[in-house]
């Protein structure tokens, strides 16, 4: 299991810890978090709060004060307080539930009657306790996606020998509270003395209940090439950003080099290991890629209808030229707009791998001689990773690139980078490792800045 250090973020939790205290409140650690404040094991640190409609959004509320960041309940259910720790280079997050994030009446009780208190104040679960806690949260809510984690819970529950008893009533305390939980208590009690032929069948059939649930808390899953097919989704987003106007918003990032200086790398890393657990929206904005499916298919032939026709008879004067780039300008303005849904919602952070930057020089504008681009909106912040240009030739040879076009391209990014506020510019020569360090850097102080700043109106294009 993974162990996560606080460093320097230790005492912004015990400053957000006492704050929450003060006020009469306690707070349940979902798990054996011994090692609190310095150090825990594991993606998070899951947080029981006693109940109140308001009361996740209140302690969350602490926590901003200490300096943490934090991200409304859009796509999860649940208030979330996290940070990036740069000494130790590792984001901290924290989940706040309370009994309507498990459905359970009386849960909060439940746990706290099975945790002892620690030297901060906060309540630490028994080994009994997590088990429950596990239950609830495994096979009630639907949350574990792999069924290792369930086996290995049933296993701890076919083991409990003693405790049997115990489990039993507080089993049905559970399902007392909430009849829709009937099923999987039976299931959970034929564990305990039921043959082994049995135990694999009621783990199978536990298992089917928590498919069933996480289908009907189903979240949208948007993987960098947007489609239409994500809509759906999205509209939900959509409409809580109406009603939640007053929420922290997020920063939309655009990541940009030339080829092979780590764009793709960065962004896998970012969404799938560094800020998972914030739903960081990763979106692709290759011209070569609409999300439409209909344009997708036809663009190649308008392509090549250009270079055939077009270009000999007048180049930015043809009618199949203006068709191609405007389409292409309205097809990514949409991606940027489902940008702005999911980052003005609250939902997290938007990560663009490349920009319509590309004609956009100091003193020029490349190869067009009226690039659209000039008008499209900015994105908050735009990050340059700097390659050698010889590196990018060798690890693009498929590309069929040559050194002196990488190198006029690089050298019109750092003059535009230079020409714009807001950008940031990865040092040369940096490894793979070190430019995702400093874009969590970046990340997280555009994320704090985008909480703590007023409400500004949008710049549209590139145009000072």
């Amino acid at each position: 299991m993974n162990r996560v250090y606080l460093g320097t973020f230790r005492d912004r939790f015990i400053n957000a810890v006492s704050a929450v205290t003060a006020t009469g409140r306690e707070l349940i650690i979902l798990g054996q978090e011994e090692g609190l404040p310095d150090w825990f094991d594991g993606a998070d640190i899951d947080v029981f709060v006693d109940s109140g409609s308001q009361t996740g959004e209140e302690v969350a509320g602490f926590f901003h004060k200490a300096g943490f960041a934090v991200q409304p309940p859009i796509i999860m259910e649940n208030y979330r307080a996290f940070g990036y720790c740069s000494d130790k280079n590792n984001w901290i997050f924290l989940d706040f539930h309370n009994e309507s994030s498990f459905g359970v009446i009386g849960a909060y009780e439940l746990l706290k009657k099975h945790s002892a208190r620690n030297s901060l104040g906060l309540l630490i679960l028994s080994d009994y306790g997590l088990i429950i806690h596990r239950i609830m949260k495994y096979v009630l809510v639907g949350s574990v996606s792999e069924k290792q984690k369930l086996d290995h819970l049933l296993f701890q529950v076919s083991d409990l020998d003693g405790n049997c008893n115990n489990l039993a009533e507080d089993l049905e305390y559970i399902a007392a509270s909430n009849p829709m939980f009937r099923k999987a208590v039976n299931l959970i009690q034929k564990l305990f003395s039921g043959s082994d032929a049995q135990i694999a069948s009621a783990s199978k059939d536990i298992w089917e209940l928590i498919l069933e649930r996480r289908r009907q808390r189903g979240r949208p899953v948007l993987d960098g090439k947007i489609q239409w097919k994500h809509w759906t989704s999205l509209l939900g987003v959509g409409r809580r950003l109406w009603s939640n106007a007053s929420n922290k918003a997020f920063p939309i990032i655009a990541l940009v080099g030339i080829d092979g200086s780590g764009k793709t790398t960065i962004c896998e890393a970012i969404k799938r290991r560094e800020l998972i657990k914030a739903n960081p929206l990763h979106i692709v904005m290759r011209r070569k890629d609409p999300m439409f499916t209909f344009y997708r298919r036809v663009r190649p032939s308008l392509e090549l209808m250009k270079k055939r026709l077009v270009v000999p008879i007048g180049g930015e004067s043809g009618l199949i030229f203006w068709f191609i780039e405007i389409s292409d300008y309205f097809d990514r303005l949409l991606r940027y707009t489902i940008a702005r849904i999911w980052a003005g919602a609250g939902a997290g952070p938007v990560i663009f791998e490349r920009y319509p930057t590309d004609r956009l020089i100091k003193g020029g504008f490349g190869r067009s001689l009226f690039p659209l681009e000039r008008f499209f909106p900015r994105p908050n912040l735009v990050v340059l990773l700097d390659v050698d240009p010889a590196d990018s030739v060798s690890r693009k040879i498929e590309d069929n690139h040559n050194y002196q076009e990488q190198f006029e391209k690089r050298h019109n990014y750092i003059k535009f980078i230079a020409s714009i506020d807001r950008s940031e510019k990865i040092p040369i020569y940096s490894s793979a490792d070190e430019a995702i360090q400093h874009v969590n850097e970046i990340l997280w102080k555009a994320i704090i800045q985008m909480q703590e700043a007023r409400p500004r109106k949008k710049q549209l294009g590139w145009v000072k």
